[in-house]
């Protein structure tokens, strides 16, 4: 009897304090939702999902085709996830599965809770002319029973609604100026005018492609401000100069081309709808090599400068790179990166696929305004490295920014030219000198 009662209590005691533990605990499964195209009838059960739609934005013209992009946050036991419909202008919500990007991470609510994020976009079907809506919906989706269907409902947890016009045509008389392989610009009316091989913006453009070798683009201080690609440079040996860029997706575009100079231009404010999934840049270097970035302000962008990974021998001196998300991302070897200025960017350098890269030219680094060393013999270098990474960092960071103006406007080519002409006629000097004295002592 009295071992029965043990055992009661022992019963007892386990029932209260095992569901009080903080371990995990095995379970099985939740069940997921349905995968089905079409979402309905709705239900409003609360609001615990955030939909935010990115694109289109509310009361603003576009013209077909669109698409709708959009991110959906969700609270869920074990990483459960719902439903994602669109409805487009209040008529059936079609069922989203295929998502640009997914996470999943652990919430701090409790251990079994997880947040969820996912990122998708959808091309709405060519539309009238005229108010459109569109509303992104989150929720669990539930079939009913055989013997009662009425039990089926779309059991929303957070919905986003947006209301735009479409308009035909184009937005703007905007347009891309084209210099062409002969040289000859396009549209005719362009504000350019040629002196041999100078060709000389003298207004305000929206855009500019160049597709001709070996020439010089002054932009005289005007302005650019298209959308997407600003400047695309599809020629090697030119050099692009004294623009003033901005609110772009790319501010100029190198790709499969090769000694290209970009001087002295101001890039700001690029960015896109998803800057992540875009690649949004100032200075997008996409393949080729041998270019020549200096004397450039590159400002309050989400990317400042990129390097793909087929480009090298990339010499990039002598800019501001400033209020930038990133101030630079590499993704290849072999570049040099000297005497700039890297103030106040969220990140600095992002460096991928174990790139190595040589961060100063032998004496003299870069300015990077969260360095923390110090300088106990006054020579205006850093005495302690610039640390960036496991396989990268400036040997010699400088104390005191850099005056971008006193650049000299030539590559940095001309610059090694230059030393190596100085090092043989000192040599030539030395030798003559040498001669005479045996000469004179034989």
């Amino acid at each position: 009897m009295g071992e029965q009662k043990t055992a009661l209590v022992l019963l007892l005691i386990l029932c209260f304090v095992i569901p009080t533990l903080s371990f995990p605990l095995v379970v099985e499964a939740q069940p997921q939702p349905p995968n089905v195209d079409t979402l309905g009838p709705v239900v409003f059960f609360s609001d615990s999902g955030n939909v935010t739609i990115l694109s289109p934005k509310n009361s603003t013209n576009y013209v077909n085709p669109i698409q709708i992009i959009f991110t959906v946050e969700a609270l869920g036991m074990f990483g459960q996830f719902g439903n994602v419909g669109v409805s487009l202008d209040g008529g059936v919500i079609n069922s989203v599965t295929d998502f640009i990007n997914k996470t999943v991470v652990q919430s701090d609510f409790d251990w079994y809770w997880y947040q969820t994020t996912v990122l998708a976009s959808v091309m709405l079907p060519t539309l009238s002319e005229g108010t459109h809506n569109v509303t992104v919906y989150y929720g669990w989706q539930y079939l009913g029973i055989p013997e009662n269907p009425s039990l089926q409902r779309y059991e929303v947890f957070g919905h986003s609604t947006i209301e735009f016009m479409v308009v035909s045509g184009q937005l703007s008389n905007s347009e891309t100026v084209i210099i062409h392989e002969d040289g000859t610009v396009e549209p005719t009316h362009a504000p350019i005018q040629i002196v041999e091989n100078v060709f000389n913006i003298t207004d305000d453009i929206d855009a500019l492609t160049i597709k001709k070798e070996n020439i010089v683009v002054n932009g005289n201080g005007h302005t650019l401000s298209g959308l997407g690609q600003t400047v695309s440079i599809l020629a090697s040996g030119v050099t692009i100069k004294n623009l003033l860029i901005k609110g772009s997706e790319v501010g100029i575009l190198l790709d499969k081309v090769s000694n290209v100079t970009v001087a002295n231009n101001t890039i700001m404010q690029t960015t896109a709808v998803i800057p992540e999934v875009m690649q949004t840049s100032s200075i997008f270097i996409g393949g080729g090599g041998n270019h020549t970035i200096f004397g450039n302000n590159i400002v309050e962008n989400y990317w400042g400068i990129y390097i793909g990974t087929t480009s090298e021998h990339n010499s990039i001196f002598g800019n501001n790179i400033t209020n930038n998300n990133y101030g630079i991302i590499l993704d290849s070897s072999n570049n040099k990166i000297y005497q700039n200025n890297f103030f106040n960017n969220t990140q600095n350098c992002i460096i991928r696929n174990n790139s190595r890269i040589t961060w100063n030219m032998g004496f003299s680094g870069n300015y990077w305004r969260d360095y923390t060393g110090t300088d106990n013999n006054g020579d205006g270098i850093g005495d302690m490295p610039y640390v960036i990474d496991e396989n990268n960092q400036d040997d010699y960071p400088l104390m005191n920014s850099v005056d971008i103006a006193t650049i000299p406007e030539f590559p940095s080519w001309a610059i090694l030219l230059l030393v190596l002409t100085i090092i043989v006629f000192l040599v030539v000097v030395k030798r003559e000198l040498y001669a005479q004295s045996f000469q004179n002592n034989p």
